[in-house]
């Protein structure tokens, strides 16, 4: 009977908060970056928070022998990945602007490098 409670638990997602707390559990914070709705299970979405953290991109906390993350800190990882995406969609889109004007090209290229284009 345990081994079941076990297995649903690592493939089901509980119900997510009709609001997210300020301070959230692997879980919760998984679920606030939609995780669960991108095909993850909740054990594999842990794993993808901690290789976030591991490299330093996403800032956790550990407090009482768990990890806990804060809704500022999730907010702003969203905000710097869609910033990088953005940066990069620039680099990697077929080329819009070559061949309609080369100086065009270079221009959103340095606003790019500079973030200037991005915010």
């Amino acid at each position: 009977m345990q081994i079941e409670n076990e297995t649903q638990n690592e493939t089901s997602w509980p119900d997510p908060p009709k609001e997210f707390p300020l301070i959230m559990t692997p879980t919760e914070a998984a679920q606030f970056l939609r995780l669960d709705r991108t095909g993850h299970t909740p054990k594999s979405a842990c794993r993808t928070l901690n290789y976030w953290r591991d490299r330093g991109e996403l800032k956790a906390t550990k407090y009482a022998r768990r990890v806990w993350f804060l809704k500022n800190e999730l907010e702003l990882f969203l905000k710097v990945k869609t910033k990088e995406k953005i940066r990069m969609s620039f680099f990697l889109a077929p080329d819009y602007f070559r061949g309609y004007n080369q100086t065009v090209s270079c221009y959103w290229q340095l606003l790019c490098m500079k973030g200037v284009a991005n915010e």
